[in-house]
């Protein structure tokens, strides 16, 4: 699907700081809200909990888990691609359910969405969500680089010149 914002260079050090980001930023928590779309702590970026709303008004897309949690993954993709970040950037992901009923629905969701090595996943059933949202996601990005079979790839250029050997994130089977 394609994102409501479009994708930007790759973010040089110290440019996402904690301000929301995208022309979305006011729509990515219910209003009042006190947090930011994507906070930067050294090169992860933390992505606050989204639900599947509308960006133009606001409202649940559905009351279908499967399609907010498409919904979901549009503003998750779109906070990322609003600095500079796509999902291939992600590294963790925490999905909040107030029903396990609609997770095989969900899972398929998530395999169309991301590419193995699928980011690690934490799924905790929850009492209520915001809004009544029946799916919330959290993220953990690696802001430099994104990954491909848990092989670090595009490197910033500060980390050109690195070694694999070096790379605390290479795939284990490999070292």
């Amino acid at each position: 699907m394609a994102s409501p914002c479009p994708p930007q260079h790759h973010p040089e050090p110290g440019t996402i700081s904690a301000a929301p980001y995208g022309p979305f930023a006011h729509r990515l928590h219910p209003s009042g809200t006190a947090c930011s779309a994507l906070m930067r702590a050294g090169s992860l970026g933390f992505v606050s909990g989204l639900i599947g709303c509308d960006p133009v008004s606001g409202e649940l897309v559905s009351t279908d888990p499967a399609q907010q949690g498409a919904a979901v993954f549009d503003r998750l993709e779109a906070v990322l691609h609003s600095a500079g970040l796509s999902l291939e950037h992600l590294v963790q992901t925490t999905v909040y359910l107030t029903d396990f009923a609609p997770l095989p629905a969900l899972d398929s969701l998530y395999r169309y969405r991301l590419s193995a090595p699928f980011p690690a996943r934490t799924i905790v059933q929850v009492a209520g969500l915001p809004t009544g949202a029946a799916v919330q996601v959290s993220a953990v990005v690696d802001i430099y680089r994104p990954t491909i079979r848990g092989v670090a790839t595009d490197a910033h250029p500060a980390l050109a010149g690195s070694s694999p050997a070096g790379n605390t994130r290479a795939d284990p089977s490999k070292q």
